[in-house]
């Protein structure tokens, strides 16, 4: 593969109302965390935008630099216009503003392994990116089916110049 290209954008503080779900690494991440929020969804009433968001808040490693084997915090969620005023049992995430790298994602989550590998052994190491340590999300379009191999995403990785 390739090495993924991506546009530089700045993210603005986003708030995510979810479900959160921890894993012993982003290997072991299943589902589950999704199929509870799914169903409530509608009972989220200070929604941003149609997407579904994919969260993912590494634990820094002792060195400071990301590893992508460490235990992860995945969510199942949406942006919202703050964290308050939610349905019981929801929680929210804030994401502060900052830099990221911005690539696009076509296909099965199956297949997503060979993309993030050259994604961080590839694309920010030749741009002179290094991974910063707050929350990577992916933003997915109404109807994203996780079942659709022609199914896009936009992957934003936190980012900060070597």
């Amino acid at each position: 593969m390739a090495a993924p290209s991506f546009q530089l954008l700045t993210s603005p503080q986003r708030w995510i109302a979810g479900i959160p779900a921890n894993f012993e690494n982003v290997m072991q991440a299943d589902t589950r965390h999704w199929q509870q929020f799914m169903p409530r969804l509608r009972g989220i009433k200070n929604r941003l935008g149609g997407h579904l968001v994919s969260a993912s808040v590494y634990q820094p490693s002792e060195n400071g630099l990301f590893n992508p084997f460490a235990p992860v915090q995945k969510w199942a969620g949406v942006e919202v216009e703050t964290g308050e005023a939610l349905p019981e049992g929801m929680h929210t995430l804030l994401i502060p503003a900052g830099e990221y790298a911005v690539f696009r994602y076509q296909g099965l989550p199956s297949g997503a392994s060979s993309f993030f590998k050259a994604v961080f052994s590839e694309s920010l190491p030749q741009a002179g990116l290094l991974i910063d340590s707050r929350p990577h999300f992916e933003l997915l379009p109404p109807g994203y089916s996780a079942t659709d191999p022609n199914a896009e995403e936009e992957v934003w990785v936190p980012v900060m110049r070597m």
